[in-house]
């Protein structure tokens, strides 16, 4: 009895809390060989009918361990009011001239999620991309963004990102449960 009452105290808090978690995941999916860290900031707007918008704002930190790893972490807030802080994982299974693929891992106080970040150059610096990930969140369980990104000089990279969130009960409850996200992200690398 007394594991049973911890067990729905524990729970009821983080259901109560699952929407603390980043409105969307904007890290582009290029981080090079040759600038392994990157600083971004990003705003992103959530809405389920087109009238009303939940705004999210995020800053990111990330750096290479190795040739196939990278970490870093994340403060995020806006949507629920509160702030919160996650930390960020990223195998680069697959980095070719034009294709990159990975798998993210991400997760902080009562949040975790997985996704597979890819992404294809197009001409330049200029990158097209998708992030599929699901995950334990109230505010998006899987997500399928669209974006793109590309470079202003050698260090500056900038991401326009869209897509669709499902099972999204923070500003969808009652409806469809479908949200829109958009987000536009700069990121300085070095």
């Amino acid at each position: 009895t007394h594991l049973a009452m911890v067990g729905a105290v524990g729970l009821s808090a983080y259901f109560a809390l699952w929407a603390c978690a980043p409105g969307a995941s904007m890290r582009p999916p290029t981080l090079d060989l040759d600038a392994p860290h990157q600083i971004g900031v990003a705003g992103v707007e959530t809405t389920a009918d087109g009238s009303t918008f939940s705004p999210d704002g995020q800053l990111w930190y990330e750096q290479r361990v190795g040739e196939r790893f990278s970490v870093g972490g994340t403060v995020f807030g806006g949507a629920t009011g509160l702030i919160g802080v996650g930390a960020l994982g990223r195998w680069h299974a697959v980095e070719l001239d034009r294709f990159r693929l990975g798998v993210d891992f991400e997760g902080g106080f009562l949040y975790a999620a997985v996704g597979v970040p890819m992404a294809y150059r197009l001409l330049g610096d200029w990158w097209v991309y998708t992030s599929p990930n699901a995950g334990l969140r109230m505010n998006g369980l899987v997500r399928l963004p669209v974006g793109t990104q590309f470079g202003i000089g050698e260090h500056v990279r900038i991401s326009v990102e869209g897509g669709v969130d499902f099972f999204n009960t923070t500003i969808a409850a009652g409806s469809s449960d479908v949200a829109f996200v958009g987000g536009v992200a700069a990121a300085v690398r070095w």
